[in-house]
């Protein structure tokens, strides 16, 4: 029971990231005109939708696996740090120029 609980909160947490990456997908799309290069863009978004997806799967899998419940607790954190390392980069950078840039 408690392995199909996390997997259903940690699809729906994932599932937040995933749905970034459909935006930044289809923005570029709908506003070729605002960016020199919108592939890139459009590239970028779709690197974080496959990201995020094998995250989902591997986790799946990996936890899965797993027979005690505590072992699929500390999984499900683990997985769940690993999904929110982007944006804990994003605000270690803190006032840097390169900041602005992403």
């Amino acid at each position: 029971m408690i392995r199909f609980f996390m997997g259903i909160v940690l699809h729906i947490t994932i599932m937040k990231g995933v749905m970034i990456g459909m935006n930044m997908m289809k923005f570029p799309l709908s506003h070729p005109f605002r960016f020199r290069q919108w592939r890139t863009i459009y590239i970028l978004g779709f690197c974080k939708v496959v990201i995020f997806i094998g995250i989902e799967v591997t986790s799946t899998m990996f936890m899965l696996q797993l027979t005690n419940s505590v072992e699929i607790i500390y999984a499900y954190i683990r997985f769940i740090w690993i999904s929110s390392f982007d944006p804990m980069i994003y605000k270690s950078l803190g006032g840097d120029p390169f900041q602005k840039i992403l």
